[in-house]
């Protein structure tokens, strides 16, 4: 809670009021979005230059998880569960990037 309260503190002036008190939602990152562009990032975000320069996820467990992947015996849930952690990863990585 005290996340919330400091996001909301520090954008008092500049979200409308009824948007500051409604309750948390949650979110998921539209993952098959993100990975299907051509343009996409995420690769770049995942390279072992950049995790190895960011210094906060390990560079092996990233790398096995980008093969398993790659792979077409992996489907379904555990397909999606690989990207909703590889797509944390890179925003964590966009994140330290940009600040």
């Amino acid at each position: 809670l005290k996340e919330k309260f400091i996001v909301r503190s520090a954008f008092r002036k500049s979200i409308p009021t009824h948007v500051l008190k409604r309750r948390k939602k949650g979110f998921n990152a539209p993952n098959s979005w993100l990975w299907e562009r051509s343009d996409s990032r995420i690769p770049e975000l995942l390279a072992p230059e950049t995790t190895a320069e960011v210094g906060i996820f390990s560079q092996d467990t990233i790398q096995r998880y980008r093969q398993q992947l790659a792979s077409p015996q992996i489907s379904g849930p555990s397909r999606e569960l690989l990207r909703e952690a590889l797509t944390f990863v890179a925003s964590t990585h966009l994140l330290h990037e940009r600040f």
